[in-house]
Parts: structure tokens; sequence; C-alpha cells
């Protein structure tokens, strides 16, 4: 009714899309929602597109993805938003204010941040908790940490006494450093039936907590069949090829047989 409706574009012109991509410097949006299928089935157009020239509101009604060498260009796109409606987002190399991620998160399902980061207006990050907190109705969150200088220790503590953490179906997070309650994760993952999870540690822990990682990784493929919680797939510097190709064949064997 919108896209027909020349009276309401008159008076609130917005072009709809089901989904946004910026990449290697143009816009693109898929063809019949094709974006959400199998990756030999998607189907993409161009768009032209200027946003300092746009007169036009957006309303991507799925999600957007940007990869960009400006850390600014995702904000740049949020006075041009319809409204925040966004259900999935993929950002690479992008620095976020909170408050723009407030205003997109309510109804987001899956986030993917590739060295991207959300920051307060005292250029202070915000912690993953606090980002998971306002996320209700995430389903898939994954994270890349180019940054090493970021501190994980109340992460664990926080991100368990969050209700909807446990609706999550995927949790994927690479760059993660010692600081990382390991131990007390591990308690809750051996209780875990529904979260896929992946962990990639940075190359910078140390030897007494590569052991501790080592000890959780020998104790995975042992748990006593029916197993009794779903084994997650955890990579790290010094990791003994043998046992890091057994845990990601139990990984995979779980996840996509």
């Amino acid at each position: 009714m919108i896209r027909s409706c020349k009276y309401f574009f008159l008076k609130n012109p917005t072009l709809i899309y089901h989904c946004l991509f910026f990449v290697e410097n143009e816009w693109k949006t898929c063809i019949d929602g094709k974006c959400l299928g199998p990756r030999g089935n998607r189907k993409y157009r161009k768009v032209r597109m200027d946003l300092n020239k746009l007169q036009s509101k957006i309303w991507a009604t799925f999600g957007v993805k940007i990869s960009s060498l400006n850390s600014n260009f995702f904000s740049s796109l949020f006075p041009k938003l319809f409204n925040g409606k966004l259900r999935a987002l993929t950002l690479h190399r992008q620095n976020i204010p909170f408050k723009d991620f407030l205003f997109i998160s309510n109804q987001m399902v899956r986030i993917l941040f590739n060295e991207s980061y959300v920051f307060y207006p005292n250029g202070d990050e915000v912690p993953y908790e606090t980002i998971f907190a306002n996320l209700p109705m995430i389903e898939y969150f994954c994270f890349k940490r180019g940054n090493i200088a970021y501190n994980f220790s109340k992460t664990v503590t926080e991100l368990l006494i969050i209700p909807h953490f446990r609706n999550l179906k995927s949790l994927d997070c690479i760059g993660i450093s010692q600081s990382f309650d390991i131990d007390k994760f591990f308690q809750y993952l051996k209780q875990n039936k529904f979260t896929r999870v992946r962990f990639e540690f940075n190359g910078q822990i140390s030897e007494e907590y590569k052991e501790k990682l080592e000890a959780i990784v020998d104790e995975i493929p042992d748990a006593e069949l029916p197993r009794s919680f779903l084994p997650p797939y955890i990579n790290f510097v010094g990791q003994l090829p043998v046992k890091k190709t057994a845990l990601k064949n139990l990984f995979d064997a779980y996840y996509f047989s």
C-alpha cells in the first residue's frame, strides 16, 4: 500500500527496501528478499543513492550491512532512517554512538560486529553486557575484536543475569582475552542445551590460562552420552591440532549435520 500510494509519499517521502548493503563503496539491495536464502541463491541489484543529496527517508524492513573504511559511515545513515525497526545488522570497522544503537536495538534479531564498537558520549566503550541487555529480541550475536584492549572481567557475571541471554540461538565471540571468566562460563555451558557457542581467544593469553582452556577442551568430548549439554567450539593459540580438529568435528556434527 505504501509503495503504491503517491499521497503517502508526497507527505512522507520514504524509500523502502528489504535490506541495504554498502560494500566496496556502492549500495545494493536484495531481489525479492533472497538475501536470506542459501548463498548460491542470493540475488542483488545496485541502488543509486547519495546520502548527502537524498531527500527521502529510508526504511530497511529487515537489515543493514555496512563495510567502510570510514568508521562513522553507519552513523551518517541514521538521520535518513524512517524508523529503527531493523531485524539484522552487520557492521565492519564501524564506531556507533550509544544513542544510535538504542534507536535500532529494540527489535534486533541478528548482530555481527566485525571490529565495530559502541561508544558512550565520553568516548568509553559500551560493555558487551550492556549492549546485550538492550537487545530483548536478539537470537544471533557475533563479535570479532581487532582491538585487544578490553576488560571482560564483568562480562560473564552480567550476561548470566540477563533473562533473554538464555534465548540465544548462536553466540560467536572472536578475540576474547584472558580477563574472560571461562571457568564460570563453562559451568553455564554444561547446562546449555539451546545455544550454539563458538569462542576464539586472542594471542595474548598466558600459559596458566591456556591450561584452563586445555582442561575444558579435554572435558567436552568426554561428556557422557546422551550428551547433557551442547558442545561449544573453543579455539586458542597453542592448542594441540589433534584436539582442535576433534572439537571442531564434534561441533560441526551437532550443528551442521
